[in-house]
């Protein structure tokens, strides 16, 4: 029934806009009762009435808004469109323009980094590296999922992420990095991947299935499981070269793993209106962007989220020293190795503010004591201004001994 709608989708690069297109078009033809084939060779259908009532039925019986609505209705169009059936752009705009829709109001919250200890607790070493490296790196769950280890450049620091413009969503190359504590959790899954995803694939017929769309068989015989590349027999170090992608899973696998954790956790709550989770996976591109908002510039943090480039423009080694600057945000477990000295000379610091001002009180209260036997303001005045400086000149040396170094963390 459905033949023309996956021959369709196969020309579309993006495995999550595959799927959307296909769920829309599905709901359509569902809704209409009638098989797109026949759909396109009926020339007496009255297409303007179908989306009338189609749009009215997502409103009313779906319960779905704004944007979700106009995206089913573009899905529609645009298939229909390259089948010689034609409607008209404005005519999808007319009828959103009638009875206005609403706009999505779909609930969700930023974790907090004890809610993120709290979901890592129930996470597998792919989970782990997963969710610490979208956390720290803002990057979409679709662009890691076809990310490679060669877009990986380990030996900078800190470690930086190319997602390649067949990668992002809009289309355009940019790079951001991720943090030592996601570098370290990545180079783990990475030692372990082969092994892990072969156990798997024997275990499960689920995962065997994911990756027979990638090319691989793993067939149990007599004596024990073989893997197959395009019904070519492979060893597992062969199978391990053969795997570029550092997570080799589809998104949709991606946020199951996350809902599980949720759950596990007692973070499953749901929007009742659109039945998502409230601290659902794209959370995380929050959680990055949040966190480094207000410690980092605003315009590079936006280039690194794969948002609209600004005007400005920066180097490599400006854009590596701000993230260096705010990275420390987006930690969940660890600490800076030298967290421990900044608090410690916080604590210098605040002390040397406390005797500055304990100072300033005291020959303030000496001198207001004094002022009676002072014959002129004047004089006053004098007395009062050089109390201040030795306090002054004192806070000054304080300070010299209590500098804040920036933070660095060899790998």
């Amino acid at each position: 029934m459905m033949d023309l709608i996956e021959n369709w989708i196969k020309d579309f690069d993006s495995i999550g806009t595959r799927r959307n297109h296909s769920s829309r078009l599905k709901t359509f033809f569902k809704f209409v009762k009638i098989k797109p084939e026949a759909y396109i060779k009926d020339k007496t259908r009255d297409i303007k009435k179908d989306f009338r009532e189609f749009r009215s039925y997502l409103s009313t019986e779906k319960n779905l808004e704004g944007t979700t609505i106009t995206n089913y209705l573009a899905s529609v169009r645009l298939f229909l469109d390259e089948h010689d059936v034609v409607v008209s752009p404005s005519y999808i705009r007319k009828i959103q323009r009638r009875g206005k829709l609403p706009k999505t109001t779909a609930r969700d919250r930023i974790p907090t980094v004890a809610e993120l200890q709290g979901i890592l607790q129930h996470a597998d070493a792919l989970e782990r590296a997963f969710f610490l490296m979208m956390a720290s790196s803002g990057c979409r769950e679709e662009e890691l999922c076809r990310m490679t280890i060669d877009d990986i450049e380990w030996s900078k620091y800190p470690v930086k992420v190319n997602v390649r413009a067949e990668v992002a969503k809009d289309k355009a190359y940019r790079f951001t990095f991720m943090s030592p504590e996601a570098t370290k959790a990545v180079h783990e899954w990475l030692k372990r991947r082969t092994k892990l995803i072969i156990e798997a694939c024997k275990k499960s017929h689920f995962d065997r299935e994911k990756f027979q769309k990638l090319g691989y068989d793993f067939i149990q015989l007599d004596d024990g499981w073989s893997i197959y590349k395009n019904k070519k027999k492979i060893t597992q170090e062969e199978f391990s070269d053969s795997i570029k992608r550092i997570f080799p899973y589809e998104p949709q696998t991606i946020r199951d793993k996350w809902n599980r954790c949720l759950r596990e956790t007692g973070l499953g709550e749901k929007d009742p209106k659109t039945g998502w989770y409230v601290v659902r996976l794209y959370t995380l591109r929050k959680f990055f962007n949040t966190r480094l908002k207000d410690v980092c510039k605003r315009d590079m943090v936006e280039l690194w989220l794969g948002h609209e480039e600004p005007y400005d423009r920066w180097t490599y080694e400006e854009h590596a020293q701000e993230y260096l600057n705010g990275c420390h945000k987006l930690f969940v477990y660890e600490r800076p190795m030298n967290q421990d000295q900044i608090e410690s000379l916080q604590e210098q610091l605040d002390g040397v503010n406390k005797r500055f001002n304990e100072f300033v009180d005291f020959f303030t209260k000496t001198i207001t004591i004094q002022e009676t036997e002072l014959e002129n303001e004047e004089e006053f005045n004098k007395r009062y201004q050089d109390a201040l400086k030795v306090a002054t000149d004192q806070y000054k040396l304080d300070l010299k001994s209590v500098k804040k170094k920036p933070y660095k963390e060899e790998l």
